[in-house]
């Protein structure tokens, strides 16, 4: 029992808010037994599934650098979901100003709590655009290769 919620009765349809606890445990369900005693009406409503809570964590990447062509694998450890979930994954290319490129996305699964994908590395940018060295040099600058994050919904 998670105690009484104040809300309103639109079509069949409740209104309101209902804080879900943290300790709830996979298999537990929500619902709601409805008294409308102005109506003289009662009754219950449809069993929902509630979720925990889910952790991810020991977010890697089998390599630290990559190259093109390079295959990575992609792993993570999921608690609080049963194994077969789907889940998805996507890479992005980090921007300084916070506006990073989507790169991919990749549908997964959680088996055994964690996901492992594999990702064929390939550079998406334009190489035109990319300076020499020798103009590099001249700003005093250094090429910085590109890097990437990948986060799992």
């Amino acid at each position: 029992s998670l105690g009484k919620a104040n809300g309103k009765m639109r079509n069949n349809v409740f209104v309101g808010a209902l804080n879900i606890p943290e300790d709830i445990e996979l298999g537990d369900y929500v619902y709601f037994e409805v008294e409308l005693p102005d109506n003289g009406l009662s009754g219950e409503s449809d069993h929902i599934p509630a979720w925990p809570l889910v952790e991810v964590t020991n977010m890697k990447w089998s390599a630290k650098e990559a190259r093109r062509g390079d295959c990575l694998k992609l792993t993570a450890d999921v608690s609080e979901v049963p194994d077969e979930t789907e889940a998805m994954v996507t890479i992005y290319e980090y921007d300084q100003d916070g506006i990073h490129d989507l790169i991919a996305e990749i549908p997964a699964m959680v088996k055994e709590g964690k996901i492992e994908l594999l990702w064929d590395y390939e550079y998406y940018e334009d190489t035109d655009e990319l300076s020499t060295e020798e103009e590099l040099q001249k700003y005093g600058n250094s090429y910085n290769p590109p890097e990437y994050f990948f986060t799992i919904k």
